[in-house]
């Protein structure tokens, strides 16, 4: 993700998606809004709230003006706003550095900056200039981008039905999970540019590949190079609904080598053992397809700490630094560690 880019727009209500204070009466909506709002949740920006207000109120205005479907965890009550905006990244699992607020109060708009100096904070009176903004400019639309509110809201169903079980164990395996891994098409070029760019806590090195140089190494297949290079893709979907292409890899392969040069994974599927079970899946390709020494690759980042232990943990060890320092490489043991989750179907269409 770029450094200007922001996943989520937080939005004050009174005088800035409104024209008016909604506990002293009517209020009138501001014409922009709507096609504002439209326009940048088609490009997978999340939007939120943060407003002083009583929520009872403020939802039914939302609901008359055909709004409140809109917005993910609103935060509508008499706390100060950076502290609703911390509790804002935390219900919707991404960094504050990732989010963006608007406000008409000169003063709000200082306290954010001051409390939160990691914030993108725009003032209301230039409502109708996000849409050119870079914050909310992605590089790409993708189908999973233009879904990304529908995802959020289906991942809610999915905390509200684990109440319902004895156990996290049961409830996983309950959500009827399936991964499927296969080879991309041409199609899935700015999906895998989108997961370089915005994962970064399940990503094994920080690669980050220009579309064009995606397409050619997609094209070549590695053809006429040393090692044959290949892009695997995984598609995730379980009871509750689908979330599309959500990991990517780079393999490399001569006649003595397998290599995972690359692995990344959204952290929207954090936690439940799919980059667990998309790396077994790869590293079980290696071995069926007879190679007797499999390396993988990391790049400690400060942010991918996880991805050393799910390499750990599939059985493969640190072996040597790259002159630089900061490539680790790791290769397999005679057996691979702990099997993939069963609670995980994984089809893999090229194996």
């Amino acid at each position: 993700m770029s450094p200007t880019a922001r996943k989520c727009l937080v939005w004050d209500l009174d005088n800035t998606i409104w024209d008016g204070i909604v506990l002293e009466g009517a209020v009138r909506l501001r014409p922009e809004v709507p096609d504002i709002l439209a326009t940048l949740d088609r490009r997978g920006i999340l939007h939120s709230i943060a407003s002083r207000g009583e929520p009872d109120v403020a939802h039914r205005q939302l609901a008359a003006f055909g709004l409140e479907q809109l917005f993910l965890a609103a935060r509508i009550n008499w706390l100060p706003k950076p502290v609703n905006l911390t509790s804002i990244a935390e219900e919707l699992g991404i960094g504050s550095d990732s989010l963006a607020f608007v406000d008409d109060d000169p003063f709000e708009r200082e306290s954010m900056t001051f409390m939160r100096p990691e914030v993108l904070v725009l003032d209301a009176a230039r409502i109708g200039e996000f849409p050119e903004l870079p914050a909310f400019n992605p590089a790409a639309i993708t189908p999973e981008s233009s879904r990304r509110r529908e995802f959020y809201r289906e991942e809610s169903a999915r905390r509200a039905a684990q109440v319902n079980h004895a156990d996290r164990a049961s409830f996983l395996a309950d959500c009827r999970m399936r991964l499927v891994v296969r080879v991309p098409t041409a199609a899935d070029v700015p999906r895998i540019r989108e997961l370089m760019s915005r994962t970064h806590q399940l990503n094994t090195t920080g690669l980050l590949l220009e579309e064009q140089d995606i397409q050619t190494l997609l094209a070549t297949d590695g053809a006429g190079a040393t090692a044959r290079r290949q892009l695997v893709v995984a598609d995730f979907v379980d009871r509750f609904g689908t979330y599309g292409t959500v990991g990517v890899a780079i393999t490399a392969a001569d006649r003595h080598c397998w290599r995972l040069e690359y692995l990344a994974m959204s952290c929207r599927v954090l936690g439940r053992g799919v980059a667990n079970a998309f790396l077994h899946a790869l590293l079980r390709q290696a071995r069926h397809s007879g190679f007797s020494h499999i390396e993988a690759r990391l790049r400690e980042t400060g942010r991918n700490g996880s991805m050393r232990t799910l390499y750990q943990m599939a059985g493969l060890r640190a072996e040597s630094r790259a002159p630089s320092g900061d490539l680790l490489n790791f290769t397999a043991k005679a057996e691979l560690g702990r099997r993939s989750p069963s609670w995980v179907d994984v089809q893999c269409e090229f194996c």
